[in-house]
């Protein structure tokens, strides 16, 4: 993961976990190309792709639309310190400076951890009031607020690594 930041020790004590753990294994799945090419360099087994997916069934049908509601932007999972929110705030804030955005009209959510970070800028940019944020909410509800949101907020995180599938883009 490139944006786990464990420090020299953590990763050393997790590689040599990583090689106990997968010494006897005979094959190997990983999620992406990229991840395979990693797993067959350091351990010299065959790997599988599988990449990830999502069930339809899970996901509910959306509820009928409140007349006159705020339309309602989403953002699922863990906020990283890289994704830069900076586009969306200086939107927001340009957007109530002119009067043609409100927060009755447009509500922006972030789900999950590290989201009060969202709120905090949005103060910094003159714009909380559109901003809402909670901690993660169990998948169920998660699911019914994704399929409910106007759109889905994907912040970039992976502009250094082309090769990296995030499980947002499947879960959106």
């Amino acid at each position: 993961n490139p944006d786990r930041t464990n420090g020299w020790l953590r990763d050393a004590i997790d590689e040599q976990l990583e090689e106990r753990v997968l010494r006897r294994a005979t094959q190997l799945t990983t999620v992406s190309d990229p991840m395979r090419d990693e797993l067959e360099r350091r351990h010299d087994k065959p790997v599988t792709v599988l990449y990830s997916g999502f069930d339809p069934a899970e996901f509910p049908a959306p509820a009928p639309r409140e007349a006159g509601g705020p339309r309602r932007l989403l953002f699922a999972g863990t906020l990283y310190g890289k994704q830069d929110l900076t586009p969306l705030l200086r939107v927001l804030a340009d957007g109530s400076r002119d009067g043609w955005l409100r927060p009755d009209r447009l509500e922006v959510s972030f789900v999950g951890r590290l989201s009060d970070r969202a709120a905090l800028e949005a103060e910094r940019f003159g714009v909380g009031a559109f901003v809402r944020t909670s901690e993660p909410i169990p998948r169920v509800d998660l699911l019914r607020r994704l399929v409910q949101a106007d759109a889905l907020l994907l912040p970039s995180l992976y502009e250094t690594d082309r090769n990296a599938l995030p499980m947002k883009l499947f879960e959106y």
